[in-house]
Parts: structure tokens; C-alpha cells; sequence
């Protein structure tokens, strides 16, 4: 079994832990990107002015993971994972075992004003792909 401390996984979940709302990357990283409700207003996060929840599932197993704020986006959005910080870019370890399980990061994206679609990007080894985020409307 996988030890929260050093992965930085919050909890788990079997496959019923996916949500319809989810985009599936690489068949092995679970993202929330539907609209659920508008960002929370967060005081005392320096230029962060809005919040909203996005955990992340990753499958048991697989190697680590960059999540990463495309370069473009850093001014406007940032991203928190486990216990790294508010960052643009940060590196998320899956347990190896037990197989079939999906390991869950709690953590979300950092907002300068509340804009609807934000993009994120995911990497496993030099493969990577953009997923965006609707937040604080639909992304069209």
C-alpha cells in the first residue's frame, strides 16, 4: 500500500471513483473539467483572488506526472497539489499498487480574476496533452 505522506495521494478510489464530468487522459489521469459552480473568493494568497476545487485521479501504477500551467496562462492561473504550495507546475507520483485503484490528489487552480476556461497541462514522460477547465462558465 501506497503511504500518503510520500506520494502526496489524499485518498483512493476503484473505477466507480470516475465521474461522468471527467476527461480521461492517456486512459490513466482523471480531470474534473465540467462547469460546477463558480470560483471561491480567497483572501491572503497574494495575487490569487479566486479558488476552485480540482481533484485529480491518477491509475495506480502509473509513473509521474506533470501538471503544469502553459506558459501563457502563469500571470492569470496557478496550481496546488498535496502540501506543494501554490505553483505553475509540479510533479505528482502514483502509488504502484494495488492495480485497478485510482489514486486522488486534492488540490484545484489558483485564479487572478474569474475567467471561464482554464487551461492545464498533463505529461507523461514526453508525452503531453492540454485539458481545459471549465470554471467559472462553460468552455465553448
Amino acid at each position: 500500500m501506497c503511504s500518503y505522506q510520500s506520494s502526496g495521494v489524499s485518498g483512493f478510489a476503484g473505477s466507480s471513483g470516475l465521474d461522468a464530468r471527467s476527461q480521461l487522459e492517456f486512459g490513466r489521469i482523471s480531470v474534473y473539467t465540467g462547469y460546477s459552480q463558480m470560483p471561491v473568493p480567497v483572501t491572503g494568497h497574494g495575487p490569487w483572488r479566486y479558488w476552485q476545487k480540482r481533484p485529480i485521479l491518477i491509475l495506480a501504477g502509473t509513473g509521474p506526472v506533470r501538471v503544469s500551467v502553459p506558459a501563457s496562462w502563469r500571470q492569470q492561473a496557478a496550481i496546488t497539489y498535496g502540501t506543494r504550495g501554490i505553483v505553475s507546475s509540479l510533479v505528482l507520483t502514483a502509488c504502484h499498487r494495488p492495480a485497478g485503484r485510482w489514486d486522488l490528489y486534492a488540490g484545484g487552480v489558483y485564479l487572478r480574476s474569474a475567467t471561464s476556461c482554464v487551461p492545464l497541462m498533463f505529461a507523461i514522460g514526453k508525452h503531453v496533452v492540454t485539458t481545459h477547465l471549465s470554471v467559472a462558465g462553460r468552455c465553448s
